[in-house]
């Protein structure tokens, strides 16, 4: 009995009707939050009391994905069904498979769980050569002189595609885009400037400040070096 049951299970797990396969996210899921993977089928009817979900494990086996080895307490497993927080362990491959039966071949189709990710982005200054702007954790600093151009590239690595805004401390004006150009660079200019890269749908962002500072020009440098020693011919 226990080998025909097996049988109709692996019928149901690749046949058409009365398919078997894992219920969970399509997308990159951001760390810490909560997901439930279950084994399901598109005929209502199916007994999935024989059916339980396996990581993928190497290339050519499956292993039963329990408390031990994320640690007791952190996840549950009920039979077919599986919640846990999101964190870059269970990234991987999931299945539904019989329970006696531990072959890929036999196996639903499978769900690829993918860690959404994105990193505090970096900023690189283009000149001769490019230079990149350092501590992205804190806040870097670039100094230029009055009237110089200044272009500023930012770039994040992750596991979409982000979006990327420049902002200026203390003004009101966004500019929407991975570059940031400031032509001829003026006293009134210098502060904070942030780079703020962002996934789609505001689920996760990252940000690195930079402080310009302004040096003046050499004509401006002249008339303070005369107001502070004035001399008379």
């Amino acid at each position: 009995m226990k080998e025909v049951l097996v049988i109709f299970l692996i019928t149901l797990i690749h046949g058409n009707d009365g398919g078997i396969y894992v219920e969970g996210p399509s997308e990159p899921v951001a760390e810490g939050t909560e997901v439930t993977l279950q084994c399901m089928s598109t005929d209502p009817g199916t007994d999935l009391s024989q059916v339980h979900l396996r990581q993928l494990w190497g290339k050519d086996h499956w292993y039963v994905v329990d408390e031990g080895r994320h640690g007791v307490g952190y996840i549950r497993l009920l039979g077919n069904q599986m919640n846990f927080t999101m964190e870059s362990a269970w990234t991987g491959t999931y299945a539904c498979v019989s329970n006696n039966d531990i072959s890929p071949d036999n196996s639903s189709q499978p769900l690829t769980l993918g860690l959404q990710f994105l990193l505090t982005p970096n900023i690189l200054r283009r000149g001769s050569p490019d230079r990149a702007l350092s501590d992205p954790s804190g806040e870097s600093g670039v100094t230029v002189r009055e009237g110089e151009d200044v272009v500023m590239d930012c770039h994040s690595n992750s596991s979409g595609t982000p979006e990327y805004y420049w902002s200026r401390r203390d003004d009101d004006w966004i500019v929407p885009s991975s570059t940031l150009y400031l032509r001829k660079m003026q006293a009134a200019e210098e502060g904070q400037y942030t780079c703020m890269a962002q996934l789609p749908g505001d689920s996760l962002s990252r940000s690195h400040k930079v402080y310009i500072s302004v040096r003046p020009g050499t004509f401006r440098r002249l008339q303070e070096e005369c107001r502070r020693s004035p001399r008379w011919f």
